[in-house]
């Protein structure tokens, strides 16, 4: 139940500022269009399509979405799950580094604000994948 909550609290968040379209991943069966909501099941190409062309991804401060999000040049806003050392530890991180922002709630105000932000530039990882051996 409480994801069911949590999901239409933010779409009474994000339909507040009418002006942004905004894309919501979410457990639910059937994509649905609300104004300037477009709330979309888990689904692959999709989401890697709305991510890659999307201009700012607001997301919880885990690992593999903002590194995504900043790979692809992404401005990055994150609110670490309560009680998630790592999810902190991650947005103190990207705060420090520059590369995105972070809260602990998400209002109108905040979101809007965060919307006027530059996206930052795009990041380039060094490939290291063959630098790596294991002896056994």
């Amino acid at each position: 139940m409480r994801g069911i909550n949590q999901v239409k609290s933010y779409q009474k968040l994000f339909c507040s500022i009418y002006i942004v379209c905004f894309f919501i991943y979410h457990d639910v069966t059937d994509p649905t269009d609300r104004g300037n909501l477009h709330i979309r099941p888990f689904l692959k190409e999709g989401f890697k399509r709305d991510l890659a062309t999307c201009n700012g991804v607001v997301s919880n401060a885990g690992f593999e979405l903002p590194s995504e999000a900043l790979s692809l040049g992404k401005k990055l806003l994150v609110k670490p799950l309560g009680g998630q050392l790592e999810q902190i530890s991650n947005a103190t991180a990207l705060a420090k580094l520059g590369l995105g922002f972070t809260t602990e709630t998400l209002d109108s105000v905040l979101i809007a604000e965060w919307l006027t932000k530059p996206n930052p530039n795009l990041s380039i990882w060094p490939c290291c994948k063959n630098n790596f051996t294991m002896d056994f």
